[in-house]
């Protein structure tokens, strides 16, 4: 070869490593961002970031919001929401919003945080199903919920959110002022000097505190000596910074498991809604996500007036022999539907990374795990064969599921009058672009009966009205005029007449509205309008007016909607929760509420005890 072909050669594989780390550089980073791994600060999962997140971007995770009605499980107050933030609070009497996804991990601090949420867009696929035609009606929520980032979170920061917001309650300058007087007469017990064994038992000295306190000031109070520390100095509303609460990534890696792996969108699979599919190639053998859940039993997700069970176990895991439901959260797992055979690509087996206690809870029954429960049990969602991006993501929900479906859709007839019925999620999908109408122009074109206008609006008592006037039979007519603050999360999303709609040239639209007591409210709430009182708000820009179900209307109500747990495969089922025969599972006694078995097949009568609701 001649020095001149040399050189051009050289030249030639020059510019080509060039071009190909100039490529290289422009590809986007498609590696995990999302992580779910065990958080040393609040004792128990958390949701991290491997990826600086900056202030106004949103995750890119959705949750599913599954209202649980009439349910005051323990085990649900670090998963759920109040009613308020879901637009679900008039789905009945008392309900809760449980988080079935992601958002269910995150943890809350009262004075940490760095996301917030908001109701995500109405998106085909949930809402495009009917009663009429279609047996998945009720199946599966259509109620989204999105986060939107704050302040900025480094990589390796923990995802937290406001527990005022997500619990309704907060600690009040007198609650802190209590924890530092328990401060000031706990530091006797704490010593000055270093070392590992002091340290040592500082933490277990903390620990034992935090055992007893609930969750809103166990994760305000000092978890460590540090911490504790800081109270001490500068009062426990500052003990807790947000580096506290960070890890290093190359920890994340080695110790959590993706989120991300899948997202939702759209399911190829008819009735389903939503659907999961994969944001990246993901290997054989691989984990997809993690998957905590909580264990319930299945007799108390009976909803109160009937034998029909509530929407959240449809997304739980069982078996039909037992009478032990493991329902989750944190995980985008819920999006993963059902396929038999060669078509499922996913599998659910036990957790081998995070903190799983399946090993040591196989051999206890269920009842001792009722009685004492705990989170702590995790699955994984582990692939198959080989998924490409894109695609969607199936897992077997098992033969008697999918026995119970066919038979469902074999058999289903549509309730009377669904010719009438419209869905809130379906109204407010169609309908966000255009006006809503007066309670004049609804004389000749009603909406559906089924469905109301709300807004979202809090009654402040203290502030003054722009007028104030006596109408004929003694009412107090008093306006307020909207402001940006009147739509707030301590706000109660409630009826309203729309009495007249403005407009001026080149603005929106705004509205004049009549708040209205819905029939579900107590005569002491302090959102009520008054017997001789009337209410009218004015300037109300059309994006704070949204359609809401009339409660008990929605398909998750409808007699006959489809209920069936995920069946959890027979080889990673342990013996010791089957307390149930396959008669057994319907057997209910007038007198004695439902009937339990113990391993032996007789009447457990100590554990259920029938309960008027």
């Amino acid at each position: 070869m001649t020095m001149k072909k040399s050189t051009r050669l050289f030249a030639l594989l020059i510019v080509s490593a060039y071009l190909s780390i100039c490529v290289k550089a422009q590809e986007p980073d498609n590696s995990c961002g999302l992580y779910l791994a065990h958080s040393d600060i609040f004792g128990r999962l958390g949701v991290y970031t491997a990826k600086a997140l900056e202030k106004g971007s949103t995750l890119k995770t959705q949750d599913i919001i599954v209202p649980l009605i009439e349910d005051e499980g323990p085990l649900w107050n670090d998963q759920r929401w109040t009613q308020l933030l879901g637009y679900v609070e008039w789905e009945g009497r008392t309900v809760r919003a449980l988080l079935a996804g992601t958002g269910g991990a995150v943890n809350l601090h009262s004075k940490l945080y760095n996301v917030e949420p908001f109701m995500a867009p109405h998106e085909e696929g949930g809402t495009d199903l009917h009663r009429t035609t279609d047996p998945g009606s009720g199946a599966f929520s259509y109620q989204v919920m999105q986060y939107k980032v704050t302040s900025t979170i480094p990589a390796g920061g923990q995802v937290l959110l406001n527990n005022v917001l997500a619990l309704g309650d907060g600690i009040t300058d007198e609650g802190y002022a209590a924890m530092d007087a328990t401060i000031s007469k706990l530091q006797t017990m704490f010593s000055t000097e270093s070392g590992a064994e002091r340290d040592h038992f500082d933490r277990d000295v903390l620990g034992f505190l935090h055992a007893g306190l609930s969750s809103e000031i166990s994760d305000t109070f000092p978890a460590n000596p540090v911490q504790f520390q800081r109270a001490k100095d500068k009062g426990t509303a500052n003990a807790w910074t947000y580096d506290d609460t960070n890890v290093e990534v190359s920890w994340l890696k080695d110790n959590g498991v993706c989120l991300d792996n899948i997202i939702q969108d759209t399911s190829s699979v008819k009735q389903a809604g939503q659907g999961a599919f994969a944001t990246r190639t993901i290997k054989a053998g691989s984990v997809v996500v993690p998957t905590p859940v909580i264990p319930v039993s299945r007799f108390s997700l009976e909803k109160y007036e009937d034998d029909e069970h509530q929407l959240l176990r449809n997304y739980c895991f069982g078996h039909e022999i037992s009478s032990l439901l493991l329902c989750p959260y944190g995980s985008p797992a819920t999006y993963a539907n059902h396929a038999r055979g060669e078509k499922a690509n996913v599998k659910l087996a036990w957790s081998t990374r995070l903190d799983s206690k399946h090993e040591q809870w196989y051999n206890v029954s269920v009842n001792e795990i009722l009685k004492h429960p705990e989170p702590g049990l995790v699955f994984e969602l582990v692939a198959t064969k080989d998924i490409k991006a894109g695609e969607e993501v199936f897992l077997d929900y098992g033969e008697a599921w999918d026995d119970e479906w066919h038979a469902h859709a074999d058999e289903w007839t549509a309730p009377t009058g669904s010719h009438l019925y419209q869905p809130a999620a379906k109204m407010n999908q169609l309908h966000s672009d255009t006006k809503i109408k007066t309670l004049k122009e609804q004389t000749k074109e009603p909406y559906p009966a089924n469905v109301f206008v709300a807004v979202r609006y809090h009654v402040d008592r203290g502030a003054k009205p722009t007028s104030t006037k006596e109408q004929p039979g003694g009412i107090i007519r008093q306006t307020y005029k909207w402001t940006k603050s009147s739509d707030t999360t301590s706000g109660l999303t409630r009826p309203v007449y729309v009495t007249d709609r403005r407009g001026v040239f080149g603005l929106e639209d705004t509205y004049t509205i009549e708040l209205v007591n819905h029939p579900l409210m107590h005569d002491w709430d302090p959102e009520i309008v008054k017997e001789h009182e009337q209410i009218v708000v004015t300037g109300v820009p059309r994006d704070a007016l949204t359609f809401v179900d009339v409660p008990f209307s929605s398909d998750h109500h409808m007699e006959g909607a489809f209920r069936s747990e995920i069946q959890i495969p027979y080889e990673i089922f342990p013996e010791a929760w089957i307390d149930l025969t396959l008669e057994s599972i319907d057997v209910e006694d007038e007198d004695e509420g439902e009937v339990m078995y113990d391993e032996d097949g007789e009447d457990d009568e100590d554990y259920y005890e029938d309960e008027e609701l």
